[in-house]
């Protein structure tokens, strides 16, 4: 469901008014019931995996007091992802030729959160609906924010007509549509990429050099897009998912940047790889990497994702190394300083914006040759 559809208008439309016209005591049942229809006419695969999620997250919370039991939980709510992960590589038996189910990726890191959360015994008192409304809810179901189940019940329970929140839901569903739409598809791909074509050589570095940022500046604005109409059609419906993104491009290093960039998976994965391993290791380095490869596999089970995840780690590893070694020292320097501080934020933003930039080039190709090979071109080789 492309949020540009007619189809996705006119379900945010008849969903939240269905919603709010619905009985107060039926108003739980209305989303799940319109959101299994809606995917039950989209998608019946879609709509069968999550029924499935549903019951075995409900069903861990009684296999709570078993480790491995747990283990097993989580990784059947991974499994599907994973297989179809690896078909696009090596088309397996079972699922070759059958397209992968809308938002699979999120719903395997909703429902491994709930499981987990359930063996640590920090679920909330709740009932098989609200599981239910959990995975069944709509905004989320396609592109995220991965909310998290304990602030989902919160909002579930207190849920009560806000005229303020409804008109903050209609200002981020434009500021969305505003960020894909126009400054996406028609300033950055349309007027930039036409601009850069026409003025330079294909194979120029200058050429190479601005395509990688219209690259990334087009990523950046049309998932922070799609983040911005999720949350704004669920505050519609009187629930305030996380946000999703919180101005990436002006953090002054590579961590603040992760911290900024889709939160609400990088969260996912400093939660549940990043402490673990930090937990069995008291290795902050290994941590890093090894959440960020996670991060990189989640998008695609290829040498290139795997490649940009650790690149991005290495990136989080060197600056927390630069930091302790003349970081802090430079900062304190600067304290007295102001116009060089603001000199060195301002060469610090781009330098990230340029790592992280240049980092996506390993992504945007389909192998790893072609990635160095556009890099060579940016170096004149």
């Amino acid at each position: 469901m492309d949020i540009l559809s007619t189809i996705w208008l006119a379900a945010m439309a008849g969903v939240t008014a269905a919603h709010w016209l619905a009985p107060e005591k039926l108003r739980s049942w209305v989303l799940p019931g319109l959101t299994a229809a809606l995917l039950g006419w989209l998608s019946p695969l879609t709509l069968a995996f999550l029924l499935l999620a549903i019951l075995l997250a409900w069903g861990s919370q009684r296999l709570a007091h078993s480790g491995p039991a747990i283990a097993l939980a989580a990784m059947l709510q991974l499994a599907p992802v994973i297989a179809w992960r690896l078909n696009a590589q090596v088309p397996l038996p079972l699922i070759e030729g059958i397209a992968i189910p809308l938002g699979l990726s999120y719903l395997a890191l909703r429902g491994m959160h709930y499981v987990l959360e359930a063996y640590k015994g920090t679920l909330p008192r709740h009932e098989l609906a609200d599981t239910a409304g959990y995975f069944l809810f709509l905004p989320t179901i396609t592109a995220g924010p991965i909310h998290r189940f304990a602030p989902y019940l919160a909002d579930q329970r207190r849920l009560r007509w806000n005229a303020a929140l409804f008109s903050e839901g209609l200002e981020r569903i434009l500021f969305g549509y505003v960020k894909v739409t126009f400054l996406a598809n028609v300033l950055i791909d349309t007027h930039f990429v036409g601009w850069i074509d026409a003025h330079h050589t294909a194979q120029s570095a200058t050429h190479t050099y601005l395509t990688i940022v219209a690259k990334g500046l087009n990523g950046y604005l049309q998932f922070a897009g799609y983040s911005d109409v999720a949350i704004g059609f669920a505050r519609l419906l009187g629930y305030r998912v996380m946000e999703n993104f919180d101005r990436p491009l002006t953090k002054p290093n590579v961590q603040r940047f992760w911290g900024a960039w889709h939160m609400s998976l990088t969260s996912w994965c400093r939660d549940y790889v990043y402490t673990p391993v930090f937990s069995l290791t008291r290795a902050r380095s290994l941590g890093i990497l090894a959440s960020m490869a996670v991060l990189g596999l989640w998008h695609e089970f290829t040498l290139r994702y795997l490649a940009w995840g650790l690149y991005n780690g290495a990136g989080i590893v060197a600056w927390h190394q630069w930091r302790k070694l003349a970081g802090e020292r430079l900062e304190r320097q600067l304290l007295d300083k102001p116009a060089l501080a603001r000199a060195w934020q301002v060469l610090a933003v781009l330098l990230t914006v340029h790592f992280i930039f240049l980092g996506f080039v390993l992504v945007q190709h389909p192998s790893l040759s072609e990635a160095v090979a556009t890099w060579a071109r940016l170096l004149g080789l």
